[in-house]
């Protein structure tokens, strides 16, 4: 919501996903997105660069190992080594687009005033660096 706030009409549909287009591009990531904690677990809200089948992918239901020791505790998730090679990622993101994604970052946000995540996904193979993501990051 802060990064929002730096846009006029942060409340519109294309304004959100202007910022996320900047946020992406802000961390040079290939996609990303944006989980929203529901009564019944985390589910995308907006996505560039994903396609529709990881979308649908990426609902992690309250109680399921994932969600339970890490997205419910409000963990920041970085897997360095290519998605694929993690069953639990694998599983739930389409092979396309797992072509793109050297690594992910999940990082516990808050979106319209709610519990969230934002997904970014790297085409690099070098090590998820938080300091350098944080900082670029920062409202101007």
């Amino acid at each position: 919501d802060e990064f929002l706030a730096a846009y006029p009409r942060s409340f519109s549909h294309t304004t959100q996903m202007k910022s996320l287009v900047e946020v992406s591009r802000r961390v040079a990531a290939v996609s990303a997105g944006l989980l929203l904690r529901k009564a019944d677990g985390w589910s995308p809200d907006l996505t560039i660069g994903l396609g529709d089948r990881t979308v649908a992918g990426l609902q992690f239901r309250a109680g399921e190992p994932f969600e339970a020791l890490l997205l419910s505790r409000r963990l920041a998730v970085a897997i360095d080594r290519p998605p694929g090679e993690v069953r639990t990622v694998r599983t739930r993101i389409d092979p396309e687009d797992l072509r793109y994604a050297k690594r992910l970052l999940l990082l516990p946000a808050t979106f319209r005033g709610q519990e969230a995540y934002l997904l970014l996904a790297f085409a690099a193979d070098s090590d998820i660096l938080l300091e350098n993501i944080l900082s670029s990051l920062q409202v101007q």
